[in-house]
């Protein structure tokens, strides 16, 4: 046993002392003649703890985006490390899905007006949707055409009396305009007619009439007016001067033409040679429509009455303008307004109410059938004191012709308009005669 130890620990001596012989001579080879290669840089990825001669061999890891704050240009790995400054905010324009750092760059677009609901007070960029709350009627004084959202402030001028005829429901503030029609026993109200005129209907013969207001016009001829130097156009007769004021209380007047339904509901036949309900009633004299009037309360309009009625406001040859059309062209404008004859004439009257109406909402005040006045005809009446005043009617015969009656309008026989159918025209014919272009138009007179 003790020879086996000696020879062990004699064994593990030699051992030592050929490894510290073996290091020696590698110690001594080394720092004399052999270097070892590698990566000398610490921050290098294959950094080698033995090298000493750097043989380029580093490898860097890092962020290896150039659009990163901490880009690496020498990284050749990246190691997820990468920090991106930007917008951060999902709802912005330039929101950056990378970005770990907002850089205060955000851009955002919305409403950029601060009167809008939607306001958006981060917003640099409008993009048009910018909503606004008001006045969304286009009738309403305070109107904001921006407005997509009523706010309830909407403002309306009008009538805000509820027993006048043109009251406005929607109307806040009162502008004075009420109008107020005189309602007669025998009379229903109906509405007004586009025009802005009331409207009534008589019981006893479904007659629609038009309230009037009245009031100053120039009646007859005034130059040059009815005297524009056309060749062709009828010349104004001498008792259409002189053009003088007159002035008209309220009144009402028929709208349409006295229809031969109307004349048999109160009269019990129908003189008329053209047949139709609708039709205006003809063939009848001034002395029948007297015995019409004593059964229907009602009147024949005085020629003032009349010419109020039919220039409704406008002083012009007629009250569509002065000219009727080109006479080649069968007069058309006249046409729109007028039943006449411009090539033949027709079988009778047309039925009443199917052309264009003038300004006071009336049909017919030209053409159809010829219209009865009361007054009697006096070519002179227009020079005297009595044509100028209130309510003027000449009730006086003619020292010629005592039985003649001013007849108004003109008729469906008529074939020059641009002759027949001015507003100053005074025809006249014997109060007994029946031709069978004659009828007539109803007025009713208020009490004095």
């Amino acid at each position: 046993m003790a020879h086996f130890s000696n020879s062990f620990i004699r064994l593990v001596a030699f051992g030592i002392l050929l490894a510290s012989a073996f290091i020696s001579v590698r110690c001594s080879s080394s720092d004399s003649t052999v270097p070892i290669y590698g990566c000398t840089d610490p921050e290098a990825a294959n950094y080698s703890l033995v090298a000493d001669a750097d043989d380029e061999s580093c490898i860097y890891s890092g962020c290896t985006s150039p659009l990163a704050d901490n880009y690496d240009d020498r990284a050749e790995l990246d190691d997820g490390s990468c920090i991106y400054s930007g917008c951060i905010d999902p709802a912005a324009n330039n929101f950056n899905p990378q970005a770990d750092v907002d850089d205060g760059s955000c851009i955002y677009s919305g409403c950029t007006d601060p009167d809008a609901l939607n306001f958006a007070a981060r917003a640099e960029i409008d993009d048009g949707s910018c909503v606004y709350s008001g006045c969304t009627n286009s009738e309403a004084e305070n109107y904001d055409e921006r407005a997509s959202v009523d706010d309830g402030s909407c403002v309306f001028r009008g009538c805000t009396d509820v027993d006048a005829n043109n009251y406005n429901p929607i109307a806040t503030i009162d502008d004075g305009s009420c109008q107020y029609s005189i309602h007669p026993p025998g009379f229903t109200y109906l509405a007004e007619n586009e025009e802005g005129y009331p409207e009534f209907v008589h019981d006893q013969t479904s007659m629609v009439f038009v309230q009037l207001p009245g009031g100053t016009f120039t009646m007859g001829a005034t130059v040059p007016y009815d005297t524009l130097g056309v060749p062709g156009q009828e010349m104004p007769g001498v008792d259409e001067f002189p053009a003088h004021e007159v002035t008209l209380s309220p009144f009402m007047i028929a709208k349409y033409e006295c229809t031969q339904r109307e004349w048999e509901t109160v009269m019990g036949s129908n003189p008329s040679r053209f047949v139709g309900i609708n039709r205006p009633v003809h063939q009848v004299s001034w002395n029948d429509i007297q015995v019409f009037e004593s059964l229907s309360g009602l009147s024949l309009p005085t020629e003032a009455q009349w010419e109020y009625a039919v220039r409704a406001g406008t002083r012009t040859r007629f009250f569509f303008g002065d000219d009727p059309g080109p006479v080649n062209a069968g007069w058309p404008i006249a046409q729109l307004y007028t039943v006449f004859s411009p090539n033949a004439p027709p079988a009778g009257p047309a039925e009443v109410g199917t052309l264009r109406p003038n300004q006071f909402g009336l049909f017919d005040m030209y053409g159809n059938v010829y219209e009865w006045c009361e007054d009697y005809e006096n070519e002179d009446f227009f020079s005297s004191p009595e044509a100028t005043e209130l309510d003027p009617v000449n009730d006086e015969p003619g020292l010629i012709n005592s039985t003649w009656r001013i007849i108004r309008g003109a008729s469906y026989r008529n074939t020059n308009p641009d002759g027949a159918f001015r507003s100053a025209r005074r025809p006249e014919a014997p109060q007994t005669n029946r031709n069978v272009d004659y009828g007539f138009r109803a007025v009713f007179n208020f009490p004095k």
